[in-house]
C-alpha cells in the first residue's frame, strides 16, 4: 500500500523532506517542519538545552496537549506559528490578567 504525502496541518499543502528547507523556492517553503502545538519552554524544558530544566509556566498543560506536535510547511510555520499578530484591543488584555482567547490548529 502506497504511503500518503504528508501535508501541511495548517494549509494542507504537500510537504517534503528534501533536505532544502526554506529555499527561496516552492520545494524550500514546502518542506516539512514540525512543531509543537504548546511550547516545551512553557514546561521548563527545551530542545536547545538538553537535560536542562528550568521553572516552567505550567506544570501539567492547561489544553492537555503537552508534547503533541504537527507537521507544517515552512511558510506555516514561520509566519503563523512564530509571528503571531495581536489587535491593539487584545495586545493590553495581559497586563490586566484577563483571560486571552488562544487559537490552536490541529490536523
Amino acid at each position: 500500500m502506497a504511503k500518503s504525502p504528508e501535508a501541511c496541518a495548517i494549509c494542507g499543502c504537500s510537504v517534503n523532506r528534501s533536505g532544502n528547507y526554506a529555499r527561496s523556492t516552492v520545494e524550500g517553503r514546502s518542506h516539512a517542519s514540525k512543531h509543537h502545538f504548546v511550547a516545551e519552554r512553557f514546561f521548563g524544558r527545551s530542545t536547545n538545552r538538553r537535560g536542562t530544566k528550568r521553572d516552567g509556566i505550567f506544570k501539567t498543560c492547561p489544553w492537555g496537549h503537552e508534547g503533541e506536535c504537527g507537521v507544517y510547511c515552512y511558510e506555516c510555520h514561520e509566519e503563523l506559528l512564530h509571528n503571531p499578530c495581536f489587535s491593539h484591543r487584545t495586545s493590553g488584555r495581559s497586563r490586566n490578567a484577563a483571560p486571552m482567547n488562544i487559537t490552536f490548529w490541529f490536523a
